[in-house]
């Protein structure tokens, strides 16, 4: 890695949160936000099936 860039890996993850997909450890959750998050994983791979 050379200094000034970021690793592969974060990319990676700015890319998916550009995409709306959050990277988050489930320890770091809670119950009520792992609901919503779920319903906003659903209603993300239901819009990418309709396209």
């Amino acid at each position: 890695m050379k200094d000034g860039f970021l690793s592969d890996r974060k990319v990676e993850e700015l890319e998916d949160e550009a995409n709306g997909i959050f990277v988050v450890s489930p320890d770091e959750i809670s119950d009520s936000e792992r609901k919503a998050y779920d319903k906003m994983t659903e209603q993300y791979i239901q819009e990418q099936k309709k396209q």
